[in-house]
């Protein structure tokens, strides 16, 4: 297999990879009876222990109560939430998996990795539907589109490619500016992709056509995560410089610098309404801000790994984490603050 010259197996600060092996999973309580649920959920995580393999990256789709998680033994689980049973182990990758998106019906989920192959799986029996082939290195990042009708994969041979979502047909090839492309984001709108390579950039580039309409520049290390606000009028990114940045989309101009991190950004994600902004680093802490003024309203420090899978419940009332200490935390955040801003 090739592999980018001199680069072996290269280093990913955002693909965690813990040691400790049992899954805890914390309650999302909305309910008056929020200890109750609470107790009842952790007893159920209680007896839900996987000693064997370790998890890598999780990818969630809050309304349906899933949340997909990838191990060291190149599986992807399927996990119910809260209590985190196993509804499936979906194997076929050869490789470590780096990439996890689920379509916007939750019906189909993509994933991407080391063995060059992008597949297509049916959610609710676990089956391959698809095998995509085109990509000649990693597989490093995958995103759907707003209608689910397209996908594009972002990889180490320097392309993104977006892909028939319905026959799995490789539409168009672009090439990647800025070198092994990491990162793949699509605007809600379905016109624009948000690409990250090597060179501390952010290529906002048409999809329809692969041209490039802005080179957001800022950063001054390596950009580690990216994510569009839900009306598509701002990208956040997070980098090895420890700082978050919120660029208007409209423009390209950079409008905030969000700082209290003190390690590199591994994820982010935005509430459904916009109002709010998730973070995760590798300081261990998952920080919340306020989108309008840029303060920060919450900081959460009570686990022990990196964060691989960060996303809000649909109602914005909750916030899931998955950690590579092979956690799977739940904020209640009325709980937190008596109210949701």
């Amino acid at each position: 297999m090739k592999r980018e010259s001199g680069s072996g197996r290269r280093s990913r600060p955002w693909a965690g990879i813990g040691a400790a092996t049992a899954l805890v999973l914390g309650a999302l309580l909305l309910a008056g009876n929020a200890a109750a649920q609470e107790k009842e959920a952790e007893a159920q995580a209680a007896n839900q222990i996987d000693r064997t393999h370790i998890l890598r990256m999780a990818a969630f789709r809050a309304d349906r109560g899933l949340v997909a998680c990838s191990t060291d033994a190149y599986t992807i689980t399927l996990r119910e939430l809260p209590g985190g049973r196993v509804r499936s182990t979906l194997k076929g990758h050869t490789d470590q998996v780096n990439a996890l998106a689920f379509s916007p019906d939750g019906k189909t989920l993509v994933s991407g990795g080391e063995d060059f192959a992008v597949k297509l799986w049916d959610v609710a029996s676990g089956r391959e539907l698809r095998n995509l082939e085109g990509h000649t290195n990693y597989v490093d990042a995958a995103a759907f589109s707003p209608d689910g009708k397209w996908l594009a994969t972002a990889s180490a041979d320097r392309t993104i490619r977006i892909w028939d979502a319905a026959s799995g047909g490789e539409l168009r090839s672009i090439p990647s500016s800025g070198g092994w492309a990491h990162l793949v984001e699509i605007s809600p709108d379905g016109k624009l992709l948000a690409l990250v390579g090597a060179d501390q950039k952010i290529h906002l580039t048409e999809a329809s056509s692969g041209k490039e309409i802005a080179a957001l520049s800022g950063h001054t290390a390596y950009i580690t995560a990216i994510a569009f606000s839900p009306d598509g009028k701002w990208v956040a990114s997070g980098s090895r410089d420890y700082t978050i940045r919120i660029w208007e989309v409209a423009s390209g101009r950079p409008v905030q610098t969000l700082k209290g991190h003190s390690s590199a950004i591994r994820k982010l994600a935005y509430r459904p309404d916009g109002q709010q902004l998730a973070s995760a680093g590798d300081d261990k802490t998952v920080r919340i801000w306020d989108s309008g003024s840029g303060h920060e309203v919450h900081s959460f420090t009570d686990f022990t790994g990196n964060v691989v899978g960060l996303a809000f419940s649909t109602g914005g009332r909750g916030l899931f984490a998955v950690n590579d200490d092979n956690t799977i935390k739940i904020w209640n955040l009325v709980r937190q603050s008596g109210g949701v801003h």
